[in-house]
């Protein structure tokens, strides 16, 4: 049961290069450092864990030796979103789509609309 609230917690929280083991950032929230990914990748004979609850700019992003992958599922003004299909020889393929259009902005010169 402990992998489980583990594995919950390694999704749904927040990694930060920055933070060592698990640190509380506000009530109901954690953040997790890279030591934390090392031990669970090694433990559960791993490549690497993806977790959507970061949304880096280009649709994915690599960490902590590409043993954390992030991925941005949802279109954002700026933002591009990436799924990743793996195949049957644990092949991953990363597909990208361009960002959301931001509805405040318009196409032609970027400025706020009236």
């Amino acid at each position: 049961m402990a992998d489980t609230r583990l594995l919950y917690d390694l999704l749904y929280n927040t990694f930060d290069e920055d933070v060592s083991d698990w640190v509380k950032e506000f009530p109901g929230s954690l953040k997790f450092g890279p030591d934390v990914v090392e031990r669970f990748v090694e433990k559960h004979n791993l490549d690497f864990i993806v977790t959507g609850s970061r949304h880096p700019p280009n649709g994915y992003e690599f960490s902590v030796g590409r043993k954390l992958l992030a991925l941005a599922s949802a279109p954002r003004p700026w933002i591009q979103s990436a799924i990743m299909s793996i195949h049957q020889n644990r092949v991953c393929t990363l597909h990208v789509s361009p960002a959301a259009p931001n509805p405040l902005c318009s196409r032609q010169d970027g400025l706020v609309n009236d």
